[in-house]
């Protein structure tokens, strides 16, 4: 099998949460997870650390995919860091795209249904909070990943369940289709 490797990225000012997983054939693992803190560094150093950051863990040629989650006001309400966030995902997106990455941008709400679904189906799943919260979050990136792998926070959480969304999608509609 073919190794293959997704990032995940968990967009925030203070607290963005960053992981690449892999799957190759002993299934989906964590290659790594940090969460970084771009307030600290400006938006174009912290767009330059993610960059370098990803090369120094992959060894891939071929263009990884991204999945960013999308910025959403809450209740039409955008905080004092909406700007800073927005212009970050943009800044990172723009990055990933100019590296060959396609990148694919979901609402939180979408990519953690999706993957709730994906892993109640295919992995007999059991939430353990009534919604899709932090706690869910932290549950669902330790079943996505065959792996065990460590990770500090559901910032890195987030992350990994959004890079492990679209292998785990390949994954089985490549099962469905045998």
């Amino acid at each position: 099998m073919e190794q293959k490797y997704s990032i995940g990225i968990d967009p925030g000012w203070k607290n963005l949460g960053l992981a690449i997983v892999k799957e190759d054939e002993s299934g989906l693992a964590l290659v790594l997870s940090q969460t970084l803190n771009p307030s600290s560094r400006g938006l174009h150093k912290a767009v330059h650390d993610i960059k370098s950051i990803i090369q120094q863990a992959t060894s891939s040629v071929a263009p990884i995919p991204a999945a960013i989650e999308r910025y959403v006001s809450y209740n039409n309400v955008l905080t004092a860091e909406s700007e800073n966030i927005l212009m970050l995902i943009g800044g990172v997106s723009c990055m990933l795209e100019d590296a060959g990455c396609p990148v694919f941008l979901h609402r939180a709400i979408d990519w953690k249904m999706e993957l709730v679904k994906l892993l109640v189906k295919n992995k007999g799943f059991d939430n353990p909070s009534s919604t899709l919260d932090k706690k869910f979050s932290v549950a669902a990136a330790k079943a996505c990943l065959d792996v065990q792998g460590e990770f500090n926070d559901h910032h890195e959480a987030d992350a990994i369940c959004l890079a492990s969304v679209c292998l785990l999608k390949d994954r089985y509609a490549k099962n469905r289709s045998r």
